[in-house]
């Protein structure tokens, strides 16, 4: 649960009018949800070894001596 605890605010005012109320959250619902969260990706997820897709490079072609090495420039 929220708390709330009454502060003095500045000014001259009423009294009934010079309290705030600061509310002060319990983070312990939200921590336990945090922990919720990662066990559940954690167990959903795959943890299988990814494979690998064979690739086949390019030749490099090979040059005659009589031909230059730019294309026809």
């Amino acid at each position: 649960m929220a708390t709330s605890q009454p502060t003095p605010a500045p000014g001259l005012r009423s009294a009934r009018r010079n309290f705030r109320r600061i509310l002060h959250p319990d983070m312990t619902p939200m921590v336990g949800l945090g922990f919720l969260l990662v066990t559940f990706f954690l167990l959903a997820a795959d943890f299988v070894k990814p494979t690998v897709m064979q690739l086949t490079m390019p030749v490099k072609p090979k040059y005659d001596s009589g031909e230059s090495h730019c294309g026809g420039c």
